[in-house]
Parts: structure tokens; sequence; C-alpha cells
């Protein structure tokens, strides 16, 4: 469906979360989904959020966001714990 809260690509993110997961990445075993993902509208409000909290917030000001929604490279990558990989 078109709704990202409900539709498709929740329900990947969904399956993934409760589907066996194993992963080499660069020598780094994986053994569970580490990605948060979210997607905004042209204005930088939060339509959809891997980890379902925050929705309906303005990233606007997020750089990433903020470079995407100009046009340019906006992508980030941040470790949420920098002595685990």
């Amino acid at each position: 469906s078109g709704d990202p809260t409900h539709g498709q690509l929740a329900q990947a993110f969904n399956q993934l979360q409760h589907r066996p997961f194993r992963a080499n990445i660069g020598g780094i075993n994986k053994v569970r989904n580490e990605y948060h993902v979210y997607m905004t509208d042209a204005q930088g409000k939060v339509l959809f959020d891997s980890a379902n909290k925050a929705v309906g917030q303005d990233y606007s000001r997020w750089n990433d966001v903020w470079l995407t929604l100009r046009g340019q490279y906006g992508a980030r990558s941040t470790l949420q714990n920098p002595a685990d990989p």
C-alpha cells in the first residue's frame, strides 16, 4: 500500500526483525539487523521510521535531510554503539 507506516516497507522491516539474520559484512559477523531507516516528505516530516519512534517529527534541520531536500547527497551512517562495530 502507499501508507509508509503500514505498507510494504513497514512489513518488510517488521519481517526482518522476526527472522533469523546472519551476514558477514567486511569480516564482521552480524546476527541481527541494526539498520535504522526513516523516510521524510518534501518538507522533512518523518513519514516512516523503522524504529517506530519518530513518525510525524520534523527532521528538516537534520543535515542529511536538509541536503537531500536541496537535491544534494544526504546519506548518513552513525554507529549506535562505537564499541560494537
